[in-house]
């Protein structure tokens, strides 16, 4: 039975963060980790001949194992004795002895006798690893786990999440362009892999600014930015792209605060110049927005400028999300001081006149028949319902626990 040899080489491409980093030399590997990593498995749809029409099976044999104990694969084949044979029950137990992950290969044998089949299950177990080696700074974690894949049974899978780990634990130590290679040779003893770790340069911060803004200065905006005392995304800390969309998320907030609801925030943008990286957090901030009209509707205890007292907010102001949000939870809190009660806001933006409306609802949520809520549609209340909502506090409804 010929074996497809799939190419599992792992060749993770550099991390692209804004804009193309310069070029650099890739690390050149020793020529006994040269090559690939290659998979030996059996065919997905194996050629099993035609049994006799309604033959019966009189006997089923395992043949093969030799380290790996003969019961662990009778319990992955299901076929059984008194049985009529059939191509997709033995296709069924050739996947289940696979993905034990110990063998390389299922070859099915049927031999036609006087009562009916015999079916015998030869499996070609996999070999060892003879020899592991890494190349590269991969850290002293790296190291220890590949020197420790000598003695086992070669699973390119294995290897393969493996050289996945690496990369992502380079990268959490500020290597973003870092590549993995992986590369398994048979010989006489076994398995020879290699693991090539290609750690490229340390992303670390030249400089740190943000462009495009002007209401909100760069040392408000970077002060929200969680750094980790420095480490991280900070001047002479390493930059971690996947750590930062939280850091912009509360610089969105400090904007949306000072009433710029439509102000944007982008990617960060990096470049390198020789050995120094840029990185640049661009902002659009919009023109400020002003809190027209409030208003109080739903299942309320008494009347509805009463509630708009309370909620203590003036109009024809700037839009202010953290002082909405703080007074809506106000409200919510009194409100669940008399029952089940939800209070939730709903917004109508007016781009041309530059003017936000907000009414506040109240829900007796034990109500036999509650009212319909109608919440205004389109893209306006979703973006200050959803997307002015801050990592300290929120617009989202208040519910009773």
């Amino acid at each position: 039975m010929p074996s497809r040899l799939p190419s599992l080489a792992v060749l993770l491409p550099a991390l692209a963060c804004g804009t193309t980093p310069a070029p650099r030399s890739a690390l050149e590997a020793p020529n006994e980790c040269a090559g690939s990593l290659q998979d030996v498995s059996a065919r997905e749809d194996p050629s099993l001949g035609e049994p006799a029409p309604a033959a019966t099976v009189v006997a089923v044999a395992i043949r093969g194992a030799a380290s790996v104990p003969e019961t662990l694969v009778r319990e992955a084949v299901r076929l059984e004795t008194g049985v009529l044979l059939s191509e997709s029950a033995l296709r069924a137990d050739v996947r289940r002895i696979l993905e034990l992950r110990v063998f390389e290969d299922v070859r099915v044998h049927v031999h036609h006798v006087t009562d009916g089949v015999q079916v015998t299950y030869e499996v070609v177990e996999r070999p060892m690893i003879a020899s592991a080696r890494l190349v590269g700074e991969g850290g002293a974690a790296a190291l220890h786990r590949v020197e420790g894949l000598r003695g086992e049974v070669f699973q390119p899978g294995r290897l393969h999440r493996l050289s996945r780990k690496i990369v992502s634990d380079r990268r959490r130590d500020g290597f973003a362009e870092v590549t993995t290679r992986v590369s398994a040779r048979r010989g006489e003893d076994g398995v020879a892999v290699c693991m090539v770790v290609d750690a490229g340069r340390r992303w670390v911060i030249d400089t740190l600014e943000v462009a495009g803004n002007e209401a909100i200065d760069d040392d408000a905006l970077l002060e929200v930015m969680a750094t980790l005392e420095g480490r991280v995304n900070a001047e002479g800390g390493i930059y971690r792209e996947d750590l930062i969309e939280e850091d912009l998320q509360r610089m969105l907030a400090l904007y949306f605060d000072a009433g710029h609801v439509s102000a944007r925030i982008g990617a960060p943008e990096t470049r390198w110049e020789g050995d120094a990286l840029h990185v640049a957090i661009p902002v659009t901030e919009g023109p400020v927005y002003t809190l027209r009209e409030l208003r109080v509707s739903g299942d309320l205890a008494g009347p509805a400028n009463e509630y708009v007292d309370f909620l203590g907010l003036e109009v024809d102001v700037p839009f202010d999300r953290a002082a909405i949000a703080g007074a809506i939870e106000r409200l919510a809190e009194r409100e669940r001081a008399r029952g089940n009660f939800s209070v939730y806001p709903t917004t109508q933006l007016d781009p041309e006149g530059h003017f936000v409306d907000l009414e506040v609802q109240v829900e007796d949520l034990d109500a036999p028949d509650p009212p319909e809520r109608n919440r205004p549609e389109g893209d306006a209340p979703r973006l200050i319902d959803e997307e002015l909502r801050g990592p300290d506090s929120s617009l989202a409804p208040q519910e009773a626990p």
